[in-house]
């Protein structure tokens, strides 16, 4: 059986705590705190991040990672889609011998994907900016002053 996968949850802390500094750039080692995981962890997933265009990432001294765009404008379902790859389940290899065996994969096959449809649904109508108000309520959250590049 496959473990279950923690870059989702970790990039989603990740994206709130900078959410609270939208323009500044934060470096990987402040966020490793925040979310108690090794600075290189918190690179990795930084960078699918930035590949899938939601955090922008500068080196140097001054370095860290940013938001690429206002935290309403990140779905949580982009952030599964930047971190996690393919499908949320994945079908065993059973007994094709076995009368349960040959057709489960036919049943769950049939359901499975209307399952995750509604998940990503339920993933697309949820910001960042929502789960940054539900973490701190009465912190503020500042909008983006900066232009997108």
């Amino acid at each position: 059986m496959t473990r279950p996968s923690s870059r989702f949850p970790l990039a989603v802390h990740l994206l709130v705590a900078l959410s609270y500094k939208p323009d500044t750039y934060i470096s990987s080692e402040a966020l490793s705190g925040t979310a108690q995981t090794n600075a290189v962890v918190v690179r990795r997933v930084l960078a699918r991040l930035q590949e899938a265009g939601l955090v922008r990432s500068q080196t140097g001294v001054a370095g860290g990672a940013t938001l690429a765009r206002a935290a309403r404008r990140i779905s949580l379902l982009d952030v599964y889609r930047a971190v996690d790859e393919g499908s949320i389940f994945c079908m065993h290899s059973p007994n094709p011998r076995c009368p349960i065996g040959s057709r489960i994969p036919v049943v769950l096959g049939s359901f499975l994907p209307k399952v995750e449809e509604a998940m990503e649904g339920a993933l697309k109508r949820v910001s960042i900016h929502k789960v940054a108000r539900a973490v701190l309520p009465g912190f503020p959250i500042p909008k983006r002053r900066k232009a997108n590049p």
